[in-house]
């Protein structure tokens, strides 16, 4: 999350007087057994020092928290999800009709708003590994691809995801 997607022109929730201004620092996490750190976004008034996260910078707080757990648990995070899609040349839509998961399911796993479930992790996992499962799956589930998805050097540069 950038500095300019948090407005500094606010004025303080708590006291109502106060501009607040943008912060950003880290934090130290575990999950799984696994520790890091992320970033924490919020903003703070200078008249009364209250610290406050509305709701942009607490979306950036929660997705940055899941990309995290996503990654603690072994499974693709957003980006990766986002990579491992557009390698297998699929649109969201057509990968939600492939692997699962509802109609904009996609977009939120890529914006890390949502963790996807293990299997469907290891399914794309599989399908980056072994195009003939992609293939397989397609004519299974009856969807039409484009004709550039069965020659796509990408998902050779991806296979290491898939591991």
């Amino acid at each position: 999350m950038s500095r300019a997607t948090i407005s500094n022109e606010r004025t303080c929730p708590a006291c109502g007087e106060g501009p607040v201004h943008a912060r950003e620092s880290t934090q130290q996490v575990e999950h799984a057994g696994v520790e890091g750190s992320i970033p924490l976004y919020y903003a703070v008034c200078d008249v009364c020092g209250s610290e406050v996260a509305e709701a942009g910078e607490a979306r950036a707080n929660k997705r940055a928290m899941i990309a995290f757990r996503k990654h603690a648990e072994g499974l693709l995070t957003g980006r990766e999800m986002r990579e491992a899609r557009r390698a297998l040349h699929l649109t969201q839509s057509q990968a939600a009709q492939l692997f699962g998961g509802g109609k904009v399911a996609f977009s939120r796993y890529e914006n890390d708003d949502i963790a996807q479930s293990e299997a469907m992790d290891s399914l794309i996992r599989v399908c980056l590994a072994r195009r003939d499962t992609l293939f397989w799956l397609v004519a299974h589930k009856g969807i039409c691809l484009s004709a550039d998805t069965s020659a796509s050097p990408r998902v050779k540069s991806l296979t290491g995801i898939a591991q």
